[in-house]
């Protein structure tokens, strides 16, 4: 094997790196994004719930 096809496999090597590790942060940052929204959505409707019940019982 060349020298050149070897330094050519290995950029491709390294885009694929990139590629997957940039996939793979992309993935991460919105599952911690849908976690935040999740919480926040099940604190605002707790709250709600519990204002609704507080509120209904006065």
């Amino acid at each position: 094997m060349r020298m050149y096809d070897y330094q050519t496999m290995m950029g491709i090597k390294q885009q694929e790196v990139e590629k997957n590790a940039e996939s793979a942060w992309k993935y991460v940052n919105s599952s911690q994004k849908q976690q935040q929204d999740e919480s926040t959505d099940g604190k605002r409707s707790f709250r709600k719930r519990l204002e609704n019940l507080l509120g209904s019982s006065n």
